[in-house]
Formats: C-alpha cells, structure tokens, sequence
C-alpha cells in the first residue's frame, strides 16, 4: 500500500497542483488586464462623455466621492459623496455633459482581497476644460471593484 500512495503523490497529485497553481497565477493575470480593460474604458467613455457607457461600469450600488479640495474655491465645494448610479447619473454627468478633459493613467497597484474583490490605486493626470477654468490635475484615484457575472465592475 505504501507504494502505490508513493506513486500516486509523484505522479498525480504534483501535476494537478502545478496546473492548479498555474491556472490561479494564469486567472490573476487575466483579472489585472480587465482591471486595466475597465479603467481605459471608464476615461474613455468620460472623455468622449459616453455616459451611458461610463455608467454600465459601475455596480448599481456604487458611491463615488468627489474631492475637489486640491483645488479650493471660495465658498465651493471641497468633497462630495455620490451613492449608487443613478445618482451618478443625476450629478455628474449631468454637471459635466460640457466638460472637455484628457486623462491618463499610469502603473496601476492592485490588491486581491479575494476572486471577486480588488483595490487599485492609479497614479494619473488629467486636463479639465470649463467655460472660464482650465485645470490641470495630477493625483491618484483609489477604487474598489467587484467581479459581477464574470466581469469587473467599480464599488467606489
């Protein structure tokens, strides 16, 4: 009996491991490039204001917050919290529908808290056109994402 245990654990179990282990390692990597796939597609479709778009990449329970204390105005707003998409809807693609901007991002950091839980922290630069303000910004955005149905979509 020792043997044939011995046989198996040198042959079988190894192999499956390695391909467990692979394929994790494999899933991980396809998990990053649909992170990065999600974030393209949200400043693209910002950028050229398809806000249908921008919005299906958000869970319908999503809170974004608005923090425009980088750049103060008087009695203006500092911060902003928006929950759930159709609130989104309702404040800021409303408010920004003639906004022209430019964004860039740059060395993502991503952090797995499980298969369908991540954070990611992205270094980025943006140009913001208004009417009567040009801005240009530099910071970095700290998201939280949920894999829904298969697909990454933005918590925050």
């Amino acid at each position: 009996m020792p043997l044939a245990i011995n046989a198996i654990l040198e042959t079988e179990w190894p192999e499956q491991i390695a391909r467990d282990v692979a394929g994790s390692h494999a899933q991980r990597l396809l998990d990053i490039e649909a992170l990065k796939t999600l974030k393209a597609t949200y400043w693209r479709c910002w950028d050229t204001k398809d806000f249908e778009g921008w919005l299906s990449l958000f869970v319908d329970e999503a809170t974004l917050l608005v923090d425009m204390s980088v750049v103060p105005e008087p009695g203006g707003m500092q911060q902003m919290l928006i929950e759930g998409k159709q609130r989104l809807r309702e404040t800021v693609c409303v408010n920004n529908r003639y906004t022209v901007t430019v964004h860039q991002g740059h060395a993502p950091e991503f952090e797995f808290l499980s298969d369908t839980e991540a954070t990611g922290i992205w270094p980025m630069e943006d140009i913001v056109e208004r009417e009567t303000l040009t801005l240009f910004g530099r910071g970095h955005y700290r998201e939280t994402y949920r894999k829904v149905g298969g697909a990454w979509k933005f918590t925050s």
